[in-house]
């Protein structure tokens, strides 16, 4: 895919051809896939809260309505961005 691509949109999938990055969207969840880094991750979203995979396997979920996120095998926790 060309530079010109980049973050081109097609159905359920996205490709950033600058970082490497491609999406596909599935019924409440996206999976992702970094052909830079070889790195894949998930997430599933039930209401205000998402939950999913990172790219090392770590489970974590964010509350849209608190800004919340929480990295259950990292123990980071953020609030609206900022680390705790």
């Amino acid at each position: 895919m060309e530079a010109r691509d980049r973050n081109n949109v097609h159905g359920g999938y996205t490709y950033d051809s600058q970082s490497g990055n491609s999406y596909n969207s599935y019924g409440n969840g996206y999976r992702g896939y970094n052909s830079n880094t070889g790195s894949q991750w998930n997430s599933n979203t039930y209401g205000s809260v998402t939950r999913g995979t990172d790219s090392k396997g770590n489970l974590w979920s964010y509350d849209r309505n608190t800004g919340n996120y929480y990295n259950y095998g990292t123990g980071e926790t953020r609030h609206r961005g900022r680390k705790w």
